[in-house]
């Protein structure tokens, strides 16, 4: 996916998003966890602008599972 702004695009242009949804069944008394996760791309930022990247992960009825990963960068 390619989130761009600049001359002809979209506000809309300027966010993707991705959700991915899994369905568990494990025995009572298991528990689980996101262990490790891989972003790979790049980013062509020019002077004077700030891009930023960011994941949240969450699990569906425990607000307090989430976890916020942001990575900021100034255009050089």
């Amino acid at each position: 996916m390619v989130a761009e702004v600049g001359a002809g695009t979209k506000a809309s242009d300027s966010r993707k998003n991705c959700q991915i949804n899994l369905l568990l069944n494990y025995p009572q008394g298991f528990t689980y966890t996101v262990l490790n996760t891989q972003f790979r791309g790049f980013a062509d930022i020019p002077a004077g602008y700030t891009g930023v990247q960011q994941a949240t992960y969450y699990f569906s009825g425990r607000t307090y599972t989430m976890k916020e990963f942001s990575v900021a960068s100034d255009g050089r």
